[in-house]
């Protein structure tokens, strides 16, 4: 599913392998909110609903040198617990941007890193491809944490990633 909203695409916000309805990203790793406020209920709570023609920018921070954004989301829905957010039935994770943005836009199962071929991805049992990407880093080819576009962004093996980094720290200097 992709959403145009002002010429701008954006896909739906991916978090192990769950879609979080009412969130999308773009391509350069603006994360939006689609969560429109409708009223209040008889207590005073806010009451919202999901309107994709309405977008509004999420506030992210830095967080170790990476933006970071947090997601809501209803309690149970990724299967284990994290930190409420005001009530019982309402979480919500930190997530870092730039794998908001591989999951979203280039999926582990779509887009396989080198040296995993389709037809042994196939045939690998369905609870090793759920943890597989897991074994995967993700590198910005530019070296820069704050460029999450996704034509900056690959899946590599730790050593790749340890060695890419190492190349472009002596290359630099």
């Amino acid at each position: 599913m992709e959403i145009s909203i002002e010429t701008e695409q954006l896909k739906p916000i991916v978090i192990d392998n769950h879609i979080m309805e009412g969130y999308s990203i773009s391509k350069n790793g603006v994360p939006y909110s689609h969560y429109k406020k409708i009223s209040n209920d008889e207590n005073g709570n806010p009451r919202y609903v999901v309107d994709y023609q309405y977008k509004k920018q999420l506030k992210t921070r830095i967080i170790s040198g990476y933006i970071s954004v947090d997601i809501g989301f209803i309690a149970g829905k990724l299967g284990y617990k994290y930190r409420n957010c005001g009530s019982k039935s309402k979480q919500r994770k930190t997530c870092r941007i730039h794998q908001l943005v591989m999951d979203s836009w280039k999926p582990f199962s779509q887009y396989l890193p080198k040296g995993i071929s389709r037809s042994d991805y196939n045939k690998t049992p369905e609870r090793i491809q759920k943890l597989l990407p897991r074994l995967f880093f993700i590198n910005h080819k530019d070296h820069n944490k704050l460029n999450n576009h996704i034509d900056n962004l690959e899946r590599v093996t730790p050593r790749e990633n340890t060695r890419k980094t190492i190349f472009f720290k002596f290359h630099i200097m």
